[in-house]
């Protein structure tokens, strides 16, 4: 007997994308709900409008006075104002959506355009085309990443990702298609390595989170000083924990339970209504991502929605971003005070379908589309593969034609798993061409990507263009050959006393040599108070030495910062310490050895800017502490708009003067090769240029 899946029928999508055409790369792609197809290829990119500002995003809502968060918020200005990337990682409800929303409001009142987004569960390439759609009237278009690249090249914005939750590579690739913008990313594990600042934040100290207390009841302690003080020592001051005291304190809790964050979450919610509960189950269900009142509405049956979500936000269970909402409270948590009826997030693929095929716009949808997407991963995974199969079918068609193909790939792959448990070789067939079409159109079957960014910490794009390391870095570069792989640690100093700051270090390396262990120092925690010298380049001794130099130390007076003691001098660790083991011999290699296994050396090219038409001068320098490279053979790659001197040298420092005009406005990039002398290793350094244009624009 044929089911009726296997008839293909019962295929409905919600809004009108029954059939519909976009343009992806050099594809014209015809979306169709039975099966989609390539029409043919265009020799140009669709024309687009760039908006005279990108689409105004809402910031998140304002709670009152950011406490204890000034140093912070002044290290994210300076780090911006230097033109490098910024990632704030932390626990959730740490504070970081805080943080950069303070930082969003002033760089607004500062006369900058901001895009905020927040991208909890949302696929990183969605991500960046919601950048892109933010920026330019382009409707029905997904640009290739080299167009996409130059569109957004005159882009001067301010970029801030909340929630961001892509590998380092993804984040590159972010990094990479926003090459003029400045970009903040927030994060609850580090992800930035080479690519940008890291600050991870930490909760405030006992006076800071005694003044949050005081804030968040109304102006003052009185009766609870006592009280507020176990509150803040038991909570670490973690800002989420402390809220939540003060919300069950204003309403007349017990305040021996408000002492103990893990024990009010559960009074919290074994506390709630039959009603509050569903709604709570619902913000379980979507996993972190934003939830809609019309989406809860829709997963609970609770007309007034709304309003019961509201009411969730006042007590500290939820929180509000924009007019949506998410969990404020630990989801295991909420499985452990609701234990054995802990919340079926698979229960809902019902409803979900329900309202997608019935009531849901496209637009909808795909704001929806990370918590649709945690539903039906779960219900697959629950074994309801039938429904599941259904709803993976109709969010297809519509997450294509509404260009989330991140999400639209996440659920080909889930409904083809789907359509494998409940035997529907059509729908299978379905979804595994629709992968092989979405692939080919946006150029990933011949997995062409930004390489090379996390393995050997190459900063590209944006990172190359608006930052060098030789300017204010002091670099330690591990002097063994057995360990010239690219582990390094570079130590910034963050400008603003009462802070400490490691960056472009890399991610631990796994399954290394017994025979070396290089042991990476944990990154200081920010309560250290460092003040570093001028940038300086730190060569290290012939490859004979088995350690890298100690690192800089820094001396200021005794104080405290976020309630915690600093001594009255600070040193830093040494960025790498590599020991070979007593029983390993290592004979000192000869130059040829030494030169095939890295150039030992570092460049560091100009950005240049001018008027259109005009010249600008300045200089590309060479570092080299082995004779790998030979100077004398640098050229340029493109030397259309970029002139360069031969570079003049002495002990081991080479310099060249570096020309750049250009007649059409725009930014330019071209490389600086010098070949090896000994081994087959090379170089090359970037350098830039931005051609301004003074013609007013038309109006």
């Amino acid at each position: 007997m044929t089911s009726e899946r296997e008839q293909g029928a019962g295929v409905h999508v919600g809004g009108d994308v029954a059939s519909s055409q976009v343009v992806v790369g050099h594809h014209n792609f015809v979306i169709n709900v039975e099966g989609s197809y390539i029409a043919g290829d265009n020799s140009a990119p669709p024309p687009v409008k760039k908006r005279t500002a990108p689409v105004p995003r809402p910031l998140p809502k304002l709670r009152g006075e950011l406490v204890g968060r000034d140093t912070e918020l002044a290290l994210l200005t300076q780090w911006v104002e230097q033109g490098r990337p910024v990632e704030v990682h932390g626990a959730t409800g740490i504070g970081k959506s805080a943080l950069l929303a303070r930082f969003a409001a002033e760089r607004v009142e500062d006369g900058h355009d901001v895009v905020y987004l927040h991208a909890a569960g949302v696929d990183p390439a969605d991500v960046i085309q919601q950048v892109f759609q933010s920026c330019y009237d382009a409707p029905g278009y997904i640009p290739d990443h080299q167009h996409l690249r130059r569109l957004m090249g005159s882009i001067h914005a301010v970029i801030m990702v909340d929630d961001f939750e892509g590998t380092a590579e993804q984040l590159t690739e972010l990094i990479d298609a926003l090459p003029s913008s400045d970009i903040l990313v927030s994060t609850t594990q580090r992800v930035a390595w080479s690519q940008a600042h890291s600050l991870e934040l930490r909760g405030l100290g006992e006076e800071s989170a005694l003044a949050l207390l005081a804030v968040e009841l109304g102006g003052g302690l009185g009766d609870f000083a006592e009280v507020a003080q176990r509150v803040c020592r038991v909570a670490n001051g973690h800002p989420r924990a402390l809220m939540q005291a003060a919300a069950w304190i204003r309403d007349g809790g017990d305040t021996a339970i408000a002492a103990d964050p893990q024990t009010l979450q559960r009074t919290l919610l074994t506390g709630l209504s039959e009603q509050s509960r569903r709604s709570v189950s619902a913000l379980y269900a979507a996993g972190g991502a934003l939830l809609t009142p019309a989406l809860c509405r829709a997963l609970t049956g609770d007309a007034d929605a709304e309003t019961t979500l509201e009411e969730l936000v006042r007590v500290a269970v939820a929180e509000k971003r924009g007019t949506r909402f998410r969990l404020a409270v630990d989801p295991q948590a909420v499985a452990r005070a609701w234990a054995p009826a802990a919340p079926a997030v698979a229960g809902f693929i019902t409803p979900l379908l329900g309202w997608v095929s019935a009531d849901a716009t496209p637009r909808l949808i795909a704001d929806q589309a990370p918590v649709l997407i945690k539903v039906l991963d779960a219900a697959i995974a629950d074994g309801r593969a039938e429904p599941s199969c259904a709803l993976a079918r109709t969010l297809a068609p519509v997450l294509a034609a509404t260009l989330q193909w991140g999400a639209w790939g996440t659920v080909l792959r889930l409904g083809e798993t789907a359509a494998a448990s409940c035997g529907s070789e059509i729908d299978r067939a379905y979804f595994q061409n629709e992968d092989r079409l979405r692939r080919k159109a946006s150029g990933l079957a011949t997995a062409t990507t930004i390489a090379g960014a996390a393995g050997g910490g190459v900063l590209l794009g944006h990172a190359a263009t608006k930052w060098t390391v030789g300017r204010a870095v002091k670099t330690a570069i591990t002097a063994h050959p057995a360990a010239s792989t690219g582990i390094a640690a570079i130590v910034v100093a963050g400008g603003i006393a009462g802070a400490t700051v490691v960056m472009d270090q890399p991610p631990p390396v796994a399954n290394s040599q017994s025979a070396l262990v290089t042991e990476l120092p944990p990154a200081p925690a920010l309560s250290l108070t460092t003040i570093l010298s001028a940038p300086t380049t730190v060569r290290p001794e012939p490859p004979t030495k088995t350690t890298t130099p100690a690192g800089p130390t820094a001396s200021t007076p005794s104080r405290s910062y976020h309630g915690r003691d600093i001594d009255s001098a600070t040193t830093l660790p040494s960025p790498t310490s590599t020991s070979i083991p007593a029983s390993t011999t290592q004979p000192t290699p000869s130059a040829e050895d030494l030169c095939s296994s890295s150039p030992h050396a570092e460049g560091d090219g100009p950005d240049l800017t001018a008027d259109a038409g005009k010249p600008v001068t300045g200089t590309a320098t060479l570092v080299q502490w082995a004779d790998c490279l030979n100077p004398a053979t640098a050229e340029l790659d493109d030397p259309s708009v970029f002139t360069m001197t031969p570079f003049t040298c002495d002990q081991g420092s080479c310099t060249s003067v570096i020309t750049f005009r250009a007649d059409t406005p725009g930014k330019y990039t071209a490389r600086i090769v010098v070949k090896a002398s000994r081994g087959d290793n090379e170089i090359s350094i970037q350098v830039n240029g931005t051609a301004l244009d003074t013609k007013p624009p038309l109006r």
